[in-house]
């Protein structure tokens, strides 16, 4: 027998990983295309579009089927696609989002807006929300994908489902966070709102924020830290002080001593300066260069130009960055998404 050459090597190992699950069925393994974007349609049912890559020189990706659908299907789940299975030979960081279509039969669904796309955690062992855009003329949910795992079509009766979201930009963002218990909005009778054009308020951050580190929660008296903590209200106590003992955050310097000012809204600033000294360092970081870069705090402008190299946070169309706004609750949802999307790509690269 000859020796496999370069690609059909890359094609065995793509083979070898889907197989390796006994429940998963071998549909197509392609190399990933040189010179464009690799199109790979599945029995008019998946369709997915790898744009091209600076990142790669030789890769390939595999799509498995899986066969027995029972474990990943519990009463909260209700499946109206296959699960699909995607792999590729090798870690590839993707500049350029994947594009993932499903197909959808329109007579098994009462509801549209309760069905999206979702991925299972193979840590967790849960199914968490990615989201898509609905295609009712051609019957497809599209999403973009910044990493391939196990994706489903399918509703989840657990969702907490917003009042207030399902026209904003920030719907699918709100709905990821909520899968992964990071938010849980606000209950009023027997509905829930996100209120997502509200200013987030300080303590609301740091709750969010330090919620999705790496770090242990832990709560330590801040009585004799910040003259006014007994503001900081029972739910955020433990964060807030958590991020002081980790000197993620100081204070606001006051005659009669450190005030945290836990009610007030917090800034584009602030939030920067909370979430790039939890954030993981990054080499080679470009400076930002807004139109208003010099209204940027000294600061903050380290963490600002951080954050936005590693695209956590942006600016706005017109080439503005306004530090001293206030952040409202789906532009919070928005970095902490991002940020969380960033430390599990680290960790999937290092790994």
């Amino acid at each position: 027998m000859e020796p496999l050459n370069t690609d059909e090597k890359i094609l065995q190992i793509i083979k070898n990983i889907i197989l390796a699950e006994k429940n998963i069925q071998l549909i197509k393994t392609r190399l990933l295309s040189k010179n464009g974007a690799t199109i790979i349609n599945v029995d008019n049912k998946l369709k997915i579009i790898i744009p091209l890559q600076d990142t790669y020189s030789n890769a390939g990706v595999g799509i498995g089927r899986v066969i027995d659908t029972s474990e990943y299907v519990t009463d909260n789940i209700t499946l109206y696609s296959d699960i699909y299975e995607i792999v590729l030979d090798q870690p590839i960081h993707f500049e350029n989002p994947i594009i993932l279509q499903i197909q959808y039969n329109p007579d098994e669904i009462e509801e549209i807006n309760n069905i999206a796309v979702y991925y299972f955690n193979e840590i967790t062992k849960k199914w968490e929300y990615v989201g898509g855009k609905v295609d009712t003329k051609n019957n497809t949910i599209i999403v973009e994908l910044n990493h391939l795992s196990k994706y489903a079509l399918l509703s989840d009766k657990n969702m907490i489902k917003m009042e207030d979201i399902n026209d904003r930009w920030s719907k699918d963002i709100v709905y990821r966070l909520i899968s992964k218990g990071v938010v849980n909005g606000v209950k009023v009778n027997d509905k829930y709102f996100y209120y997502p054009k509200r200013a987030i308020t300080r303590q609301e951050f740091a709750k969010l924020a330090v919620g999705v580190s790496d770090d242990d929660i832990n709560s330590i008296d801040m009585k004799n830290i910040f003259i006014d903590a007994d503001q900081v209200s029972t739910w955020a106590t433990e964060y807030v002080s958590t991020a002081y003992k980790n000197k993620w955050i100081q204070g606001i310097t006051v005659k009669d001593g450190q005030k945290f000012e836990p009610n007030r809204q917090i800034t584009r600033a602030e939030a920067a300066v909370l979430l790039g000294i939890i954030s993981k360092e990054q080499k080679d970081i470009t400076p930002s260069k807004f139109a208003d870069s010099g209204e940027i705090p000294k600061w903050a402008k380290e963490y600002v130009d951080q954050l936005v190299s590693k695209k956590i946070i942006n600016g706005y169309p017109d080439n503005t960055f306004r530090p001293n706004q206030f952040i409202t609750r789906e532009e919070a949802a928005s970095m902490i998404d991002k940020f969380m999307e960033i430390n599990e790509l680290y960790k999937r690269l290092n790994n």
